[in-house]
């Protein structure tokens, strides 16, 4: 049991569970943020609005299951702060990306959205990554 009386059994099987959901939420997040791109670059704005609120949502939704898969799993302390660093930073970016895309909408400069979105992106991939690199010496807890 953990110091909050939780079973540590309880998230192992919760986990596996969650395993195959956790990766198909993982891939639309992938399928819908490319959709998002794809749109915004052709300018489907009507398409592009849906998109970025189906990509919220769904990115929403594999933080949450990442939290409850990632409590199973003991990670190294170092990867994992490199990972937290790069989740945290592109959540940070979110704000700024919808900013510069309301602006956008009313007539801002396209350059600054375009910007913004490059830097999300790269930190949403980035993230992803760590994430995956912090499996590489993880082990699941009994």
């Amino acid at each position: 049991q953990s110091d909050c009386g939780e079973n540590h059994a309880d998230y192992v099987i919760l986990a596996l569970m969650n395993t195959p959901m956790f990766l198909l939420n993982l891939g639309l997040v992938v399928v819908s943020l490319l959709a998002t791109i794809v749109s915004g670059l052709r300018a489907h704005r009507r398409t592009h609005l849906k998109l970025v609120m189906a990509t919220v949502v769904l990115l929403g939704l594999a933080i949450v299951q990442a939290e409850i898969y990632g409590r199973s799993w003991s990670f190294s302390a170092g990867s994992l702060k490199v990972h937290l660093f790069f989740a945290f930073s592109a959540l940070v970016c979110v704000p700024f990306v919808v900013a510069s895309g309301v602006c956008r909408l009313k007539g801002g400069s396209i350059k600054k959205h375009r910007w913004s979105v490059v830097c999300f992106v790269g930190l949403v991939l980035a993230s992803v990554a760590t994430a995956a690199w912090m499996f590489v010496d993880a082990v699941p807890f009994e």
